[in-house]
């Protein structure tokens, strides 16, 4: 067989394991590559029956247009959570039928007071009984003498808060003194007591302060 007759046989095989190996390599490969290739529509209908879930990422924002409305319904057992920007205006009907309550607030006020007491030698006068002073932060009683011209050292002041001493005793220190107390308790006693050997004449006053 010569070189040339040969070399025409050769190719002639050739050609045919590479159309065979083509034809194989389509079979398999061919379906694979062109489904990669082709997109897939998918159709999800959304109903009332059937909702589809939907899970919101990060804070949504509603765009209703001009003229669009959203209907909020707020249930006992469903409230909605209402957040108010800004300041806001309250306004409160008050009426017979659903009245609001209102609680007092005290006022700086005179509790009990007297003027030109007059208090015989070694003799205790009572300035005020169990007088209500649970509604003030603080409570100040005053003592002065009006036609006092030295230190009243022989008269002393008692106040009993709740059955307990505050100020047992005191001598007084000027013709003029103030005792004041934070949240004494809840009822006030006071008397002062005269250990000098001549009647003494005196003001005083028991103010309460909120």
């Amino acid at each position: 067989m010569s070189r040339l007759r040969f070399a025409r046989r050769f190719r002639r095989v050739g050609f045919s394991l590479l159309v065979i190996g083509a034809f194989v390599a389509g079979s398999t490969l061919g379906p694979a590559t062109v489904g990669a290739a082709q997109s897939v529509s998918a159709v999800i209908t959304n109903t009332i029956a059937n909702p589809v879930p939907v899970t919101v990422q990060g804070r949504p924002s509603v765009d209703i247009g001009s003229t669009g409305s959203v209907s909020v319904t707020n249930t006992s057992a469903n409230p909605v959570l209402v957040h108010e920007q800004g300041t806001a205006s309250v306004n409160i009907t008050n009426s017979t039928s659903q009245a609001v309550p209102v609680i007092p607030q005290a006022k700086t006020a005179i509790l009990a007071s007297d003027n030109s007491v007059s208090n015989g030698p070694s003799h205790v006068a009572n300035l005020f009984t169990s007088v209500d002073v649970s509604a003030y932060r603080t409570v100040r009683l005053n003592i002065w003498f009006p036609a006092c011209t030295s230190v009243p050292s022989t008269q002393t002041a008692q106040v009993v808060a709740d059955g307990v001493n505050i100020l047992s005793n005191e001598p007084l220190t000027g013709c003029t003194v103030s005792y004041i107390w934070d949240a004494p308790g809840t009822s006030l006693s006071g008397s002062l007591f005269n250990g000098d050997t001549s009647s003494v004449t005196f003001d005083w006053s028991l103010v309460g302060r909120p």
